[in-house]
């Protein structure tokens, strides 16, 4: 069954809350950026958590990029840390972090169930994705993202192969039963 997930990019608390209430009428999965909150406004992100409740059976994706990594700002580790922690375990509440901030976390099966562990290269589809694909792999997450910029066909390639391993692997494995992988990429 397709999804449809509407990102909210909101500089403040109350234009998010605004955003998500009315993304909440049409979406299945809501995303969350927190990095494009002020950082004042970040500060009082938890102010957002009473909505999940509000959500029903809408899941949320709370994503805290900085800007190597796609996000709008840059983010310091601590800000990072802090922000994803203030989060409440929920079945419906998903946490997209990098590979970096991963790597930090405890491996408790509860944090890991609804963990995504993201990889980003704008710059193009680098020699070395599979092995990307290894690290992400090694992480307790569930979820699976890599996103890389594909300039031709030949590109495609690398993406093709990698996400028929995932699937070869998700289906032959008792920790990966189940698991989703997402690859994604845009040419110019």
């Amino acid at each position: 069954k397709p999804r449809i997930c509407i990102p909210i990019c909101e500089t403040t608390i109350e234009s998010a809350r605004d955003a998500i209430v009315r993304a909440a009428e049409v979406a299945d999965m809501i995303e969350l950026r927190l990095d494009c909150l002020s950082p004042e406004e970040l500060e009082r992100a938890d102010e957002l958590q009473p909505l999940i409740d509000e959500l029903g059976d809408l899941s949320l994706i709370v994503t805290l990029r900085p800007a190597g990594q796609g996000g709008t700002r840059e983010l310091d580790g601590a800000t990072r840390n802090r922000s994803w922690f203030s989060w409440p375990q929920s079945p419906r509440v998903w946490r997209d972090m990098e590979l970096d901030l991963v790597r930090r976390r405890s491996n408790s099966p509860a944090e890991s169930d609804q963990l995504i562990c993201s990889y980003h290269d704008f710059a193009a589809t680098p020699d070395d994705f599979e092995h990307a694909y290894e690290r992400l792999a090694a992480t307790p997450a569930h979820v699976l993202k890599l996103a890389t910029q594909a300039y031709d066909v030949t590109d495609c390639v690398a993406i093709f192969t990698l996400l028929e391993r995932a699937r070869r692997s998700s289906a032959s494995s008792p920790r990966t039963a189940g698991a989703r992988t997402r690859f994604s990429s845009a040419s110019a």
